[in-house]
This record gives C-alpha cells, sequence and structure tokens, in this order.
C-alpha cells in the first residue's frame, strides 16, 4: 500500500479516534448483557489419547454479564462429534441452572475413542447456550495416537516422541493478545476466547511442493506464554520422511505467516516451533477474491460497520463471523482500540506467499 494512501488513512482516523475516546460508554441501563466464556481444556495438557481410552476435558463457563440488577443465567451444554461413529462422550453436568453475573462454573467432559479410531486428530465442538439466546461454541481436539509396546500411552517429553512417531509443538503469538515484536507492550492479556482455528502447511525445502496441509486445528492462548498452543502428531500414513521443511501457518481474519526457521521433522522427536519471531498479523476480516491474503480498504469498512460505532451495519451483516473476526484484540467489544491496532498492522499488508 502506497505512502500517501496510509498517510490519508491516519488523517481520517486520528480525530474519529480521538472524538472516540471522549465518548462516555457508561451503561444506559443497570445491565449490560454479554456472551458467556466458555472454555474447554483437555486434562492431560495435549488431549492425546490411545485407540478406546477416555480423556476428560474440563468445561468452565463465565457469566460475563455487568450491572447491579443483571440476573443469574441457566446455561445449557451440548457437544457433537462430526463423523463421530464409535466415539462416546458423557457431561458430568449438562445444564447450569444459575450462573450468577461474574461468576464461573464448570463441568467435565469424558470422551472415549473406539478401539479402531485410526491416528490423528478428532474435533469434539463444545456448545454452551443461555434460553433464547446465541449458542457459543468451541473445539477441542482429541488426538489419537497408537498404543506403545506395553500397551500404555506414551505422550512426548524432553524433546522426544513415542518411538517413530513425529510431533510438531507449536507456540505461536498473535498481534493484540499478549506480546509480540509487533506490540511489545502488550496486547490484551485476557482473551475472550481462548482458542483458534489455525491451518498449517508442510513444504519441501528443496522442491516447493506441498506434502502435508492441516485446516482447522485447535490452538489454545497459554496466559503464561502469552501465546497460542497446540500440539499435532503427524499421522502415520503422512508422506513426511525425515528432511528440512518450511511450515506456513494462517487462519480467519490473519495474514500468513511462514516459521521463521528452516524446520527439521525427525522420526521419534518433537520439533519445538516456539521462535518469539513467530506470529500472526491480525486485520485480515475479509479473506477473499483481491483481499485474499492482504489488509486493506475493505477490511476497514468491516470494521467500521462492525464496530459500536457504526451507523450502518450492512457490511458487518454479510457474513455471520464479521463481527468476531473484526474484535481484533478479542475483549468483546469492536472499539478505537481494534482501530488502532488494524492501522498499525497496515503497515505489514500483505502475508507470506506459499511456494
Amino acid at each position: 500500500m502506497s505512502s500517501l494512501i496510509k498517510i490519508l488513512l491516519a488523517l481520517f482516523l486520528l480525530p474519529v479516534l480521538f472524538s472516540l475516546s471522549r465518548i462516555n460508554l457508561s451503561l444506559a441501563a443497570d445491565c449490560n448483557r454479554n456472551r458467556p466464556r466458555l472454555e474447554v481444556i483437555a486434562d492431560n495438557g495435549a488431549g492425546i489419547g490411545k485407540p478406546g481410552e477416555k480423556l476428560t476435558y474440563t468445561i468452565k463457563v463465565t457469566n460475563k454479564d455487568v450491572g447491579a440488577n443483571c440476573p443469574t443465567s441457566r446455561v445449557n451444554l451440548s457437544a457433537i462429534i462430526l463423523n463421530g461413529t464409535g466415539w462416546k462422550y458423557q457431561f458430568e453436568k449438562d445444564t447450569f441452572t444459575s450462573i450468577a453475573p461474574g461468576d464461573t462454573k464448570s463441568t467435565k467432559l469424558h470422551v472415549t475413542s473406539p478401539q479402531n479410531a485410526g491416528e490423528g486428530p478428532k474435533t469434539i465442538t463444545v456448545s454452551a447456550q443461555r434460553p433464547n439466546g446465541a449458542k457459543i461454541s468451541q473445539d477441542v481436539t482429541y488426538n489419537v495416537m497408537g498404543s506403545s509396546a506395553d500397551g500404555q500411552t506414551t505422550t512426548p517429553s524432553e524433546g522426544r516422541s513415542p518411538a517413530g512417531q513425529k510431533i510438531l509443538n507449536f507456540k505461536i503469538g498473535i498481534d493484540g493478545i499478549g506480546t509480540t515484536p509487533n506490540i511489545p507492550i502488550g496486547g490484551n492479556k485476557d482473551p475472550d476466547n481462548i482458542y483458534r482455528q489455525l491451518n498449517f502447511r508442510i513444504y519441501d525445502i528443496e522442491t516447493g511442493s506441498l506434502l502435508h496441509a492441516v485446516t482447522n486445528f485447535q490452538f489454545t492462548y497459554n496466559p503464561n506464554s502469552e501465546k497460542f498452543e497446540a500440539v499435532y502428531n503427524i499421522p502415520s500414513g503422512a508422506n513426511i520422511p525425515d528432511a528440512l521443511y518450511d511450515i506456513y501457518v494462517d487462519g480467519p481474519r490473519f495474514l500468513r505467516t511462514l516459521y521463521p526457521e528452516i524446520v527439521f521433522i525427525e522420526a521419534g522427536q518433537t520439533t519445538d516451533l516456539t521462535s518469539d519471531d513467530f506470529y500472526l498479523i491480525t486485520g485480515n476480516i475479509i479473506d477473499t477474491d483481491l483481499s485474499e491474503n492482504v489488509i486493506d480498504i475493505m477490511d476497514y469498512n468491516v470494521l467500521l460497520s462492525c464496530s459500536i460505532y457504526s451507523q450502518d451495519i450492512s457490511a458487518c451483516d454479510e457474513f455471520p463471523s464479521f463481527k468476531d473476526y473484526s474484535d481484533l484484540n478479542d475483549d468483546g467489544v469492536v472499539n478505537e482500540d481494534d482501530f488502532t491496532l488494524w492501522l498499525k498492522e497496515l503497515d505489514f499488508n500483505e502475508g507470506e506467499i506459499l511456494p
């Protein structure tokens, strides 16, 4: 994007941001209803289990309503396992009858894979919904691994993987959430949604050929590292010999990034993808046609339409996820913080190009 366009956008946005900062956002009513916060976390950390094993996930629901006169909320839980023939799940409790504003209630979800489950990740979608409210969903992964020789599940330890297996240990930053090189002072360190569904591709560094691709894989925010983390077990049938690779990552609202170092993947080893320079640039709200993998004025139009200051929501309503994608720092509201972050990301307006 030309320097002239950036200057014009900055001159246009600065007075808007200054005026927005002076707006009184105090509640007109005594209760501000907000979407509940849903968290689903595997109790064993990595969500790794052998065929036929029962894994347990902790589910937490937080009532995010604010106001002296807010009532308690009833929240119902449900789950779906797509193409889940033979998979079984059970909630210890599937309804919270009363959650007070600001309070958190928790329960357990037990998931058992079939004895003949193939290696690889299986996605379980957990949903929470108030009566007559919008359904809020989060995906959690059950990573099926084969048994070790003694019949016990072997998990990664100190860089080693079960014999013959190849595991990728991801830790990736996201601008606007936690601390990244682009946002060294730190963004929102308590995001509403601690999960991100990201895609990654593995390319042979010599031939430039795509050897393996994974879509919608769940990454979970770790407040200690301020990064989104995931463990991926490369299926035994994947054509990934011991060699050097380039790994690309992208996802909704993010520009594509390339892991900043050449990656060596080896059988029996866990490959750490944990560089501080491994992070995603946000603001690519529209990722189709001419706007694919670039941040441009079309993204800004949607951001403005989805903001709390919008006078025309037609652009925001064109796609159900635009409202969520526009909340760049994931604090539950699209406001001047998101405009400021978007303008900063405009300096890096094009993502990495695939080979």
